[in-house]
């Protein structure tokens, strides 16, 4: 089983025959849409059922009707991958490529757009699996689509490297116990919140605080006191 996290490009794309189809259902044609914008650089699209049904709000059953809408008019092919054992590892859906308004110079902008989309979703897991290895910071089992989307929001404006760099230095404040920062994020909310990442990032107000900090000499309460902007972060300890 695919244990990416699920990025969708940032357009989709619905054919004339399919848009204009009066055999199929609206949410049908929605879903071709969607999972036009899923597929991958090998031509398929892994999602399943129930991502999907979490995406419109529906049951899984709603959607397998819908694939299914879709095989049967030719749009789709469904394939399923199975192990030595015979158990089932993946399902993937492939477009039909014959389909009209697909044709090879929109896959040359899907194949891009995929190029781009697939870096990202290895920046994000990139991210997520240091963020999991930091002591102070609370883990996570599994991305869920909002942290992915605010994740993947920060990397538009900062690096993967910057970011990552973020991570350290907040985990390295928590850790010191000479110092009063004890504020322990979520993943989503660091990403979220305005007060999350850009704060430690070079020009960030926590950042430099620490600096501060370090270079002061001065010690917990006494380097809080100074610092009363700040009324928002308990003291680690009493010092």
């Amino acid at each position: 089983m695919n244990d990416l996290p699920i990025v969708p490009n940032y357009y989709a794309i619905i054919p004339s025959e399919v848009r204009y189809d009066s055999k199929l259902k609206a949410n049908e044609k929605l879903l071709f849409a969607e999972i036009t914008s899923l597929t991958n650089k090998k031509g398929y699209c892994y999602a399943s059922n129930e991502y999907f049904a979490s995406l419109y709000s529906t049951s899984k059953e709603t959607v397998s009707r819908w694939i299914s809408g879709l095989e049967k008019r030719g749009y789709l092919k469904r394939v399923i991958i199975k192990d030595n054992l015979g158990q089932i590892i993946e399902r993937r859906l492939f477009i039909n490529t014959l389909v009209g308004g697909i044709d090879e110079n929109i896959n040359r902008g899907i194949d891009q757009n995929v190029k781009e989309n697939n870096k990202d979703i290895k920046y994000i897991y990139s991210i997520f699996e240091k963020w999991n290895s930091k002591e102070f910071l609370i883990k996570h089992k599994k991305l869920n689509k909002d942290m992915e989307r605010y994740c993947l929001k920060a990397l538009q404006s900062y690096s993967e490297e910057e970011i990552i760099q973020a991570i350290d230095r907040l985990d390295s404040a928590i850790a010191d116990e000479d110092y009063y920062y004890n504020h322990r994020w979520s993943f989503y909310n660091f990403f979220k919140q305005s007060n999350g990442l850009s704060s430690w990032l070079d020009e960030g107000q926590q950042y430099n605080n620490y600096l501060e900090f370090k270079s002061s000499g001065v010690k917990g309460k006494e380097f809080k006191n100074k610092n009363q902007g700040d009324t928002d972060i308990k003291f680690r300890r009493e010092l």
